[in-house]
Protein backbone atom coordinates (compact mmCIF):
# COMPACT_ATOMS: atom_id res chain seq x y z
CA UNK A 1 0.00 0.00 0.00
CA UNK A 2 1.83 3.58 -0.49
CA UNK A 3 2.28 5.55 2.18
CA UNK A 4 0.34 9.11 1.91
CA UNK A 5 3.91 11.04 1.61
CA UNK A 6 4.39 8.83 -1.59
CA UNK A 7 0.74 9.47 -3.07
CA UNK A 8 1.68 13.24 -2.40
CA UNK A 9 4.29 13.11 -4.78
CA UNK A 10 2.38 12.30 -7.49
CA UNK A 11 0.54 14.05 -10.42
CA UNK A 12 -2.79 14.12 -10.40
CA UNK A 13 -3.44 12.21 -13.24
CA UNK A 14 -0.92 9.52 -12.01
CA UNK A 15 -2.26 9.25 -8.68
CA UNK A 16 -6.08 8.61 -10.24
CA UNK A 17 -4.69 6.16 -12.39
CA UNK A 18 -2.43 4.87 -9.69
CA UNK A 19 -6.16 3.62 -8.14
CA UNK A 20 -7.33 1.88 -11.17
CA UNK A 21 -4.70 -0.51 -10.94
CA UNK A 22 -4.71 -0.85 -7.27
CA UNK A 23 -8.92 -1.50 -7.10
CA UNK A 24 -10.38 -4.50 -7.13
CA UNK A 25 -13.67 -3.40 -5.38
CA UNK A 26 -17.09 -2.79 -5.49
CA UNK A 27 -18.53 0.90 -6.23
CA UNK A 28 -20.90 2.58 -4.22
CA UNK A 29 -21.81 -0.36 -2.43
CA UNK A 30 -23.03 -3.05 -4.77
CA UNK A 31 -20.90 -5.80 -3.49
CA UNK A 32 -23.07 -8.57 -1.93
CA UNK A 33 -21.07 -11.42 0.57
CA UNK A 34 -19.95 -14.29 -0.86
CA UNK A 35 -22.19 -16.91 -0.59
CA UNK A 36 -25.03 -15.22 -1.47
CA UNK A 37 -27.38 -17.18 -3.83
CA UNK A 38 -27.20 -15.89 -7.79
CA UNK A 39 -29.41 -13.30 -9.00
CA UNK A 40 -32.85 -14.90 -9.33
CA UNK A 41 -33.10 -16.49 -12.69
CA UNK A 42 -36.85 -15.47 -12.95
CA UNK A 43 -36.38 -11.94 -13.61
CA UNK A 44 -37.99 -10.52 -16.62
CA UNK A 45 -36.70 -11.76 -19.97
CA UNK A 46 -36.02 -8.02 -20.50
CA UNK A 47 -33.90 -8.14 -17.54
CA UNK A 48 -30.18 -9.08 -18.16
CA UNK A 49 -28.51 -10.66 -14.08
CA UNK A 50 -25.49 -9.35 -13.77
CA UNK A 51 -22.62 -10.80 -11.25
CA UNK A 52 -19.19 -8.85 -12.16
CA UNK A 53 -19.26 -5.81 -14.26
CA UNK A 54 -15.71 -5.23 -15.58
CA UNK A 55 -14.37 -1.32 -15.92
CA UNK A 56 -11.91 -0.73 -18.48
CA UNK A 57 -10.74 3.23 -18.87
CA UNK A 58 -9.85 3.37 -22.20
CA UNK A 59 -8.96 1.72 -25.12
CA UNK A 60 -6.22 2.16 -28.17
CA UNK A 61 -9.06 2.26 -30.74
CA UNK A 62 -11.92 -0.38 -31.34
CA UNK A 63 -12.56 -2.43 -28.72
CA UNK A 64 -11.44 -5.73 -30.81
CA UNK A 65 -9.20 -6.66 -33.93
CA UNK A 66 -6.69 -3.90 -33.33
CA UNK A 67 -3.45 -3.44 -30.95
CA UNK A 68 -5.35 -3.75 -27.45
CA UNK A 69 -6.01 -1.36 -25.04
CA UNK A 70 -7.31 -2.27 -21.54
CA UNK A 71 -10.24 -3.52 -22.88
CA UNK A 72 -10.13 -6.14 -25.45
CA UNK A 73 -8.39 -9.11 -23.81
CA UNK A 74 -10.81 -9.19 -21.31
CA UNK A 75 -13.82 -9.13 -24.09
CA UNK A 76 -11.69 -12.09 -25.84
CA UNK A 77 -11.22 -14.23 -22.80
CA UNK A 78 -14.48 -14.02 -21.09
CA UNK A 79 -16.20 -14.23 -23.78
CA UNK A 80 -18.12 -10.90 -23.38
CA UNK A 81 -19.69 -11.27 -27.07
CA UNK A 82 -23.27 -9.50 -27.16
CA UNK A 83 -23.21 -5.80 -27.39
CA UNK A 84 -26.03 -3.64 -25.79
CA UNK A 85 -25.55 0.00 -27.34
CA UNK A 86 -25.05 2.41 -24.60
CA UNK A 87 -25.53 5.91 -26.23
CA UNK A 88 -24.79 7.82 -22.84
CA UNK A 89 -21.24 6.10 -22.35
CA UNK A 90 -18.09 6.28 -23.78
CA UNK A 91 -18.30 2.85 -25.57
CA UNK A 92 -20.86 0.30 -26.03
CA UNK A 93 -21.88 -2.36 -22.94
CA UNK A 94 -20.30 -6.06 -23.69
CA UNK A 95 -22.04 -9.12 -22.27
CA UNK A 96 -21.89 -13.08 -21.40
CA UNK A 97 -25.01 -14.64 -20.64
CA UNK A 98 -23.77 -17.35 -19.29
CA UNK A 99 -21.32 -16.21 -17.06
CA UNK A 100 -23.35 -13.12 -16.44
CA UNK A 101 -20.00 -10.31 -16.92
CA UNK A 102 -20.34 -7.33 -18.05
CA UNK A 103 -17.42 -5.51 -19.64
CA UNK A 104 -17.18 -1.42 -19.55
CA UNK A 105 -15.17 1.16 -20.71
CA UNK A 106 -15.46 4.47 -18.96
CA UNK A 107 -13.38 6.72 -21.09
CA UNK A 108 -10.70 8.93 -19.45
CA UNK A 109 -11.35 11.15 -16.99
CA UNK A 110 -13.52 11.80 -13.84
CA UNK A 111 -15.98 12.82 -15.84
CA UNK A 112 -16.31 10.51 -18.45
CA UNK A 113 -15.82 7.73 -15.75
CA UNK A 114 -18.88 8.82 -13.49
CA UNK A 115 -20.56 9.68 -16.77
CA UNK A 116 -20.65 6.29 -18.30
CA UNK A 117 -21.05 4.21 -14.45
CA UNK A 118 -23.85 5.98 -13.95
CA UNK A 119 -25.75 5.63 -17.20
CA UNK A 120 -24.59 1.75 -16.33
CA UNK A 121 -26.29 2.20 -13.20
CA UNK A 122 -29.60 3.42 -14.11
CA UNK A 123 -29.71 1.11 -16.89
CA UNK A 124 -32.54 -0.89 -16.94
CA UNK A 125 -31.40 -3.30 -19.16
CA UNK A 126 -29.25 -5.04 -16.63
CA UNK A 127 -30.16 -6.21 -12.72
CA UNK A 128 -27.09 -5.11 -10.77
CA UNK A 129 -28.43 -5.70 -7.04
CA UNK A 130 -26.00 -8.34 -6.37
CA UNK A 131 -23.23 -7.21 -9.15
CA UNK A 132 -19.48 -7.00 -7.96
CA UNK A 133 -17.43 -4.37 -9.55
CA UNK A 134 -14.23 -5.12 -10.71
CA UNK A 135 -12.14 -1.86 -12.10
CA UNK A 136 -9.21 -3.33 -13.66
CA UNK A 137 -6.72 -0.85 -15.06
CA UNK A 138 -2.49 -0.26 -15.57
CA UNK A 139 -0.95 2.86 -14.42
CA UNK A 140 2.57 3.63 -13.24
CA UNK A 141 3.50 2.88 -10.10
CA UNK A 142 7.12 4.18 -8.12
CA UNK A 143 9.59 2.15 -9.08
CA UNK A 144 10.46 2.42 -4.88
CA UNK A 145 7.43 -0.22 -4.35
CA UNK A 146 7.17 -2.15 -7.35
CA UNK A 147 8.06 -2.74 -11.01
CA UNK A 148 6.46 -2.66 -14.27
CA UNK A 149 3.83 -5.55 -14.81
CA UNK A 150 3.13 -5.74 -11.18
CA UNK A 151 -0.25 -6.66 -9.88
CA UNK A 152 -1.43 -4.79 -6.82
CA UNK A 153 -4.52 -5.01 -4.63
CA UNK A 154 -6.27 -2.04 -2.58
CA UNK A 155 -9.00 -1.36 -0.79
CA UNK A 156 -8.68 2.15 -0.81
CA UNK A 157 -10.25 4.79 -3.70
CA UNK A 158 -8.12 8.03 -3.91
CA UNK A 159 -9.11 10.96 -6.16
CA UNK A 160 -5.93 12.96 -6.69
CA UNK A 161 -7.59 15.58 -8.62
CA UNK A 162 -8.63 16.96 -5.50
CA UNK A 163 -5.54 19.01 -4.09
CA UNK A 164 -3.67 22.30 -3.98
CA UNK A 165 -0.39 22.56 -5.97
CA UNK A 166 1.86 25.61 -6.19
CA UNK A 167 4.26 25.98 -9.25
CA UNK A 168 7.75 24.64 -8.61
CA UNK A 169 9.41 28.09 -8.76
CA UNK A 170 7.20 29.31 -5.65
CA UNK A 171 7.41 26.47 -3.62
CA UNK A 172 9.30 26.84 -0.11
CA UNK A 173 13.41 25.56 -0.05
CA UNK A 174 11.99 22.65 2.44
CA UNK A 175 9.53 20.86 -0.15
CA UNK A 176 9.79 18.28 -1.97
CA UNK A 177 6.32 18.95 -3.86
CA UNK A 178 4.11 21.45 -4.33
CA UNK A 179 1.17 18.88 -4.20
CA UNK A 180 -0.94 18.67 -1.35
CA UNK A 181 -4.18 17.88 -0.19
CA UNK A 182 -7.19 20.10 0.33
CA UNK A 183 -7.34 21.17 4.28
CA UNK A 184 -3.66 21.33 4.96
CA UNK A 185 -1.61 23.57 4.46
CA UNK A 186 1.55 21.60 3.54
CA UNK A 187 2.80 18.13 2.20
CA UNK A 188 3.82 16.94 5.53
CA UNK A 189 1.25 19.01 7.55
CA UNK A 190 0.12 17.06 10.69
CA UNK A 191 -3.15 18.91 11.37
CA UNK A 192 -4.59 18.29 7.76
CA UNK A 193 -8.31 17.78 7.81
CA UNK A 194 -10.17 14.13 7.51
CA UNK A 195 -10.75 13.26 3.89
CA UNK A 196 -14.70 14.62 2.79
CA UNK A 197 -14.82 12.74 -0.44
CA UNK A 198 -11.03 12.97 -1.82
CA UNK A 199 -10.74 8.82 -0.16
CA UNK A 200 -12.71 5.75 0.04
CA UNK A 201 -11.95 2.63 1.71
CA UNK A 202 -14.30 -0.16 0.25
CA UNK A 203 -14.44 -3.76 0.74
CA UNK A 204 -11.17 -4.93 2.53
CA UNK A 205 -12.41 -8.83 3.12
CA UNK A 206 -13.29 -8.85 -0.87
CA UNK A 207 -9.50 -7.31 -1.29
CA UNK A 208 -7.46 -9.60 1.16
CA UNK A 209 -9.99 -12.86 -0.34
CA UNK A 210 -8.43 -11.73 -3.78
CA UNK A 211 -4.90 -11.26 -2.64
CA UNK A 212 -4.87 -14.90 -1.24
CA UNK A 213 -6.47 -16.19 -4.41
CA UNK A 214 -3.40 -15.12 -6.39
CA UNK A 215 -0.56 -14.02 -4.12
CA UNK A 216 1.23 -17.48 -4.89
CA UNK A 217 0.85 -16.57 -8.95
CA UNK A 218 4.00 -16.35 -11.05
CA UNK A 219 3.76 -13.29 -13.12
CA UNK A 220 5.47 -13.66 -16.37
CA UNK A 221 8.39 -11.95 -17.19
CA UNK A 222 10.72 -11.22 -20.45
CA UNK A 223 13.86 -9.53 -21.84
CA UNK A 224 12.05 -6.02 -22.54
CA UNK A 225 10.66 -6.23 -19.14
CA UNK A 226 14.13 -6.73 -17.95
CA UNK A 227 15.31 -3.94 -19.71
CA UNK A 228 12.64 -1.18 -18.24
CA UNK A 229 13.49 -2.52 -14.94
CA UNK A 230 17.44 -1.77 -15.33
CA UNK A 231 16.59 1.63 -15.78
CA UNK A 232 15.72 2.22 -12.29
CA UNK A 233 19.33 1.25 -11.44
CA UNK A 234 19.25 0.83 -7.29
CA UNK A 235 15.48 0.83 -6.84
CA UNK A 236 13.73 -1.36 -5.64
CA UNK A 237 11.95 -2.39 -8.68
CA UNK A 238 15.37 -3.15 -10.35
CA UNK A 239 14.99 -7.09 -8.94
Amino acid sequence: MLRWTQWLHMTPAAAVRMVFITCAATVAGACAPPGEPPPDQSLDADINPVRVVVVAMWERGADEGDEPGEFQLWKARRGLSERFALPHGDHDLFYNRESQVLGMVTGVGTAKSAATTMAVGLDPRFDLTRAYWLVAGVAGIDPEDASIGSAVWSAYLVDGDLGYELDAREIPPDWDTGFFAIGSTSPTDPDKREPRGEVFLVNEGLRDWAFELTKDLTLPDDPALAAARATNGGLRAFG
